[in-house]
């Protein structure tokens, strides 16, 4: 959910219903936006290559 993000619609009924700041909400959608957490950047893919090639030696 984090990773991607997603749109949340309700199945059984018109709206969802929730409370927030001690007032009751209905919205027809929330929209999760992602947030990436898990993943590499290029300095972290450069970083495991050189680990690995040093350990290795050169890739053919």
């Amino acid at each position: 959910m984090h990773q991607e993000g997603a749109i949340i619609k309700p199945t059984d009924a018109k709206a969802l219903a929730f409370v927030s700041g001690g007032k009751q909400v209905f919205a027809k959608k929330v929209v999760i936006p992602a947030r990436p957490f898990v993943g590499l950047s290029s300095d972290n893919e450069q970083e495991l290559l050189d680990l690995v090639t040093d350990h290795f030696g050169a890739l053919q």
